[in-house]
């Protein structure tokens, strides 16, 4: 059963969300001229897509080891970051395209017009960009580490793939590349899943799960505080100050006199 992206909070997992809408099959509609551009002009080409900040923790140099072993595919690497210079070097002489930092609607339809989303990353939490491939209807080839495995049902909405390891990156995407209906059901089957938690879902579940296990953690450590005797106070401490209950029926903590 997959489980829903979250952070972990003091009150217990708040669900992450993307805005579906946004991020969306219906992009790839007339987005000849962004898929063409993500492939260098090679449209017909196969096109795998990374989005992300471009830092050397993200172990995007391993796609260089998937480009040698999949000379008919293309590679679009779409965002910045500290490690930027080093990667554009480091992928010279490769069918790879950075476009820099893209936003809006030309995002959008970086997502839509990918045959496949490539995540090697293996220091992920919440992998956002995961999400929106999904969303987007592009199943991803992740690696199975940190955060991701909580976002996918392998085999189903996405694939993961043993970290580090090019060959079964490979293997793994040439099985979608190879059966145009496997990846498109796949793609859909990523679709589905992401509307169970978008933005509109991950608020309802905050608002009337996350609040009612912050109002039981405050009665819980209200109840804890009456039971505690409290302190013997000196004659020349002054006395605490308590607050009216107010609509909630509360008293609120034994407060010191404000200073004057």
């Amino acid at each position: 059963m997959i489980s829903a992206p979250c952070v972990d909070t003091e009150c217990g997992d708040v669900l992450a969300g993307i805005d579906t809408d946004v991020f969306s099959p219906k992009f790839n509609a007339s987005n000849e001229e962004t898929r063409s551009m993500l492939t260098g002009g090679e449209p017909h080409k196969p096109l795998l897509l990374h989005v992300g900040r471009l830092g050397a923790e993200k172990n995007i140099k391993l796609l260089r080891d998937v480009l040698e072993r999949m000379p008919h595919a293309r590679l679009a690497v779409v965002g910045s970051g500290p490690a930027e210079e080093d990667l554009r070097e480091y992928f010279k002489g490769t069918p790879t395209v950075f476009t820099g930092m893209m936003r809006g609607e030309a995002l959008s339809r970086c997502y839509a017009a990918a045959d496949v989303f490539v995540m090697p990353s293996e220091s992920e939490t919440l992998g956002f960009v995961v999400l929106e491939s999904m969303a987007s209807g592009v199943p991803a080839v992740a690696a199975r580490a940190g955060g991701i495995p909580n976002l996918i049902r392998d085999g189903e909405t996405s694939i993961l793939f043993d970290p580090g390891d090019a060959d079964d990156m490979v293997a793994k995407i040439n099985s979608l590349l190879n059966d145009n209906e496997k990846r498109a059901a796949m793609g859909e089957a990523a679709r589905s899943e992401t509307l169970r938690w978008n933005w509109r879902s991950a608020t309802s579940v905050l608002r009337n799960v996350q609040y009612k296990i912050a109002e039981t953690n405050f009665e819980v450590r209200r109840d804890v505080r009456r039971a505690t005797p409290a302190p013997r106070r000196s004659a020349s401490q002054p006395p605490p100050v308590f607050v009216a209950a107010g609509a909630a029926g509360r008293v609120d903590e034994p407060r010191a006199p404000l200073s004057e």
